[in-house]
């Protein structure tokens, strides 16, 4: 359970005991707390949805950019002489 629910929690329990002892202001008050903890909760849900699926999006840029190095790396090496620099063979 995070912090937020348990405000959640808790303030609904403040509620509660408001109204038992007749303070229907007190539970109104808890209560408004409590709808502003779960907006905020639901804002942060939201948030982390979002983030989660920026972190895909990068994460695969970085792969593919990963991709693209490794390319110009090996054609670089490829287009020195016109031969495989990486050749050792001692071949003609």
């Amino acid at each position: 359970m995070t912090a937020l629910e348990q405000q959640e929690a808790q303030l609904g329990q403040q509620a509660a005991k408001a109204r038992q002892i007749g303070r229907e202001d007190l539970a109104r008050v808890a209560l408004a707390r409590q709808k502003e903890a779960q907006s905020q909760r639901a804002g942060l849900h939201d948030q982390l949805g979002h983030l989660l699926g920026e972190e895909a999006r990068l994460t695969i840029a970085a792969q593919r950019l990963q991709a693209r190095k490794a390319r110009i790396y090996w054609f670089g090496l490829l287009g020195q002489d016109g031969e495989d620099s990486l050749d050792t063979g001692g071949g003609p």
